[in-house]
């Protein structure tokens, strides 16, 4: 498979407004490089820091704002 892609023809077919939650490790670094974000406040990460679990947390909140806009990368 190839990631780079794969996050682009995601990019494609999600839209606009998908909102678009990570995990940390690689797939983080991948979705950050590849998926072509073009919304504000779309793309939800930890940034970086190493935070285990961040996306259960991100996926419930945005699950009261937009019941099915979650895409986990």
């Amino acid at each position: 498979m190839n990631p780079p892609f794969l996050l682009s023809k995601l990019s494609e077919i999600a839209g606009n407004n998908a909102i678009i939650t990570t995990e940390v490790g690689q797939n983080q670094i991948c979705a950050a490089n590849y998926y072509r974000v073009q919304s504000p406040s779309t793309f939800i990460s930890s940034g970086g820091m190493g935070t285990m679990g961040h996306t259960d947390k991100s996926k419930a909140f945005i699950n009261m704002l937009e019941p099915f806009g979650i895409i986990e990368v």
